[in-house]
């Protein structure tokens, strides 16, 4: 159950930090 825990953590954290860096690429797009 903990480790379960801490992965499902830390796919959340690669699918937050994933999102983000979508975001700024779109950003940077959309600068260019």
């Amino acid at each position: 159950a903990v480790v379960a825990n801490v992965l499902s953590g830390i796919t959340n954290e690669i699918d937050g930090l994933s999102l983000q860096a979508v975001s700024l690429a779109g950003r940077s797009r959309n600068a260019a």
